[in-house]
C-alpha cells in the first residue's frame, strides 16, 4: 500500500532536491547563529576586562556558548552556566557582570539575529521566523521551537506551489 496519493509522491520526488535545499539553509542558518554566538561572547568576556572583570578561559566558555546555539530554546540557558562557575571564584561583581552579558546577547539573539539570520537563510522575512518559533514554542514547547523554521520554510514551499497550482487550474477552467 502506498501512504502518499500517486500525484502527491510524484510531487514530493520532484521538489525532492527544493526541500533538501532548504533543510541545508536552515543548517548554515544555525552554523552562522553559532559562529556568531561564539564571537559575540568571547568578545563580551574581553570587553568586561573593561570594567575590571577578567574571566580566564575566554576561548573555551565562547565556544560552549557557540556549540549550545545548536540546542534549540535550551541553550542559550545552559550556556552562561560554565561562566557563572567561573565568576563565582572572581566575586559578585564578576557574576552578576557575566550574568548581564549574556542576558544581553540571548535577547540580541533573541530578537535580532535569528529572525535575520533565519529570514536571510531561508527566504522568509524575519516577522514570520518570529511567529513561527512563538507558535511552535506554544504548541509543542522545545521541541516546536527546534523544528519550527524548518517546518515553516517547507511549508512555505508548498504554499506556493499550491498557489500556482490553482492559478493554473483556474486558467484552464
Amino acid at each position: 500500500h502506498q501512504i502518499l496519493p500517486l500525484d502527491a509522491s510524484k510531487y514530493i520526488k520532484k521538489r525532492e532536491k527544493n526541500l533538501i535545499e532548504i533543510l541545508h539553509a536552515w543548517l548554515k542558518g544555525q552554523v552562522i547563529l553559532g559562529l556568531s554566538i561564539f564571537l559575540a561572547t568571547y568578545i563580551g568576556l574581553w570587553c568586561l576586562e573593561l570594567v575590571g572583570v577578567s574571566v580566564e578561559k575566554k576561548f573555551a566558555l565562547a565556544f560552549i556558548a557557540g556549540c549550545t546555539e545548536f540546542i534549540q530554546y535550551v541553550g542559550p540557558i545552559l550556556a552562561p552556566i560554565p561562566a557563572l562557575i567561573v565568576g563565582i571564584s572572581l566575586g559578585w561583581k564578576a557574576v552578576l557582570a557575566i550574568l548581564i552579558l549574556y542576558l544581553l546577547i540571548q535577547r540580541l539573539e533573541n530578537n535580532i539575529l535569528v529572525p535575520w539570520v533565519m529570514s536571510k537563510s531561508l527566504n522568509l522575512p524575519p516577522f514570520t521566523i518570529l511567529v513561527c518559533m512563538a507558535i511552535g514554542a506554544s504548541v509543542f514547547g522545545v521541541l516546536g521551537v527546534i523544528v519550527a523554521v524548518p517546518i515553516a520554510a517547507v511549508l512555505n514551499v508548498l504554499v506556493h506551489d499550491l498557489i500556482k497550482w490553482r492559478a493554473k487550474k483556474a486558467k484552464k477552467s
